[in-house]
């Protein structure tokens, strides 16, 4: 704790026997750390699943890992129920000390880790050396649409590498374009297929060391990407007018009106449409004086009245993105010639 910089916070599970060890986190004070221990055998691997979040919602989750030297098969045999609270997430990092040679892919507990962790869809990021003999035994583990920068820099004090990365954000866009948002068509999927893919997935050699409700959510996921594969569909973004005018009063009573629009579709009864009716025509009535002294005010407090009173016409009676009409000598003559 006293190498926590300043501005930053540390959160650690300590390990459960002999002295000292464990792992830690250390992140800025922003983001709040919440984990939990999900491995109890510090003998075999010790992890630590954690969510970052930042105003309560969700930045990153992930497994911190440490397995210390040894046979990988013990380890294998508890990787699945390690793993099972980020099987499915879909924004998700692994990362920490394995000690297992990712280099040596001809040795088959190697190669059956890594098999796993690709029916699981998680990749191994880069595969460079972290070790100072010239191996690979740490690792970062991403989903395989994630753009990860992996820098490797060996330190004079210890044998591993320092590890660092960064993730190839999508740059914000300054204009508003169509948000694109992913779709399944659900109508489309027949029973029959979806048993027969869930019984193949579920019998699958490569996922039967899962826990079984870890093998049915995977299964459902497999599934529902080939029988329904997700796909992207735009959805136009609503752009906010500029409503100077609309003041908190008009917003409550906006909110009075789309609460008795619920109740009424709700129950049908005629009771609730008079009171709806009588609530939309009470807020609209308050828009239209609103923005009457709204405009009024604007008019005649300006300096020049009339150029005001122009400019807020043509500004209400020419809406934005309206298209430009070419008035030039040239364009009539090709519209007098077409005709």
């Amino acid at each position: 704790m006293e190498a926590t910089p300043t501005g930053f916070s540390f959160y650690r599970v300590d390990r459960n026997t002999g002295r000292g060890g464990g792992l830690a986190i250390i992140c800025r004070s922003e983001l709040i750390c919440t984990w939990t221990r999900a491995s109890h055998t510090p003998e075999v691997c010790e992890a630590m699943a954690f969510k970052l979040l930042r105003d309560k919602s969700l930045v990153w989750e992930g497994l911190l890992i440490y397995r210390p030297p040894g046979p990988v098969l013990k380890f294998l045999s508890i990787w699945p129920s390690v793993l099972e609270p980020l099987i499915m997430a879909p924004k998700a990092i692994i990362l920490g000390d394995f000690n297992i040679h990712f280099d040596n892919t001809c040795d088959s507990q190697v190669a059956e880790f890594l098999n796993l962790m690709m029916v699981l869809d998680w990749v191994l990021k880069d595969g460079m050396a972290t070790h100072r003999a010239g191996h690979t035994l740490d690792g970062i583990f991403t989903r395989p649409e994630e753009a990860l920068y992996l820098f490797i820099t060996p330190l004079e004090w210890t044998d591993h590498a320092l590890l660092t990365f960064k993730f190839l954000a999508k740059q914000q866009p300054i204009i508003s374009i169509p948000q694109k948002k992913l779709i399944r068509p659900w109508r489309k999927i027949v029973v029959e297929p979806l048993k027969a893919t869930l019984l193949h997935n579920w019998n699958d050699p490569k996922v039967s060391m899962l826990s079984p409700l870890a093998r049915f959510n995977l299964g459902i996921k497999q599934a529902m990407d080939t029988l329904a594969p997700a796909r992207i569909s735009a959805s136009r973004i609503r752009k906010k007018l500029d409503q100077p005018w609309f003041s908190q009063a008009l917003k409550i009573l906006q909110r009075k009106y789309q609460q008795k629009e619920r109740c009424w579709k709700l129950s049908l009864c005629e009771a609730e449409r008079v009171d709806l009716k009588l609530a939309l025509n009470t807020y609209k009535e308050a828009c239209r004086v609103a923005k009457s002294d709204y405009f009024t005010c604007k008019i005649s407090e300006a300096a020049n009245p009339s150029r005001e009173l122009f400019r807020t016409v043509n500004a209400l009676t020419t809406p934005l993105g309206s298209p430009k009409v070419e008035n030039s000598q040239d364009f009539c003559n090709k519209v007098a010639n077409f005709f």
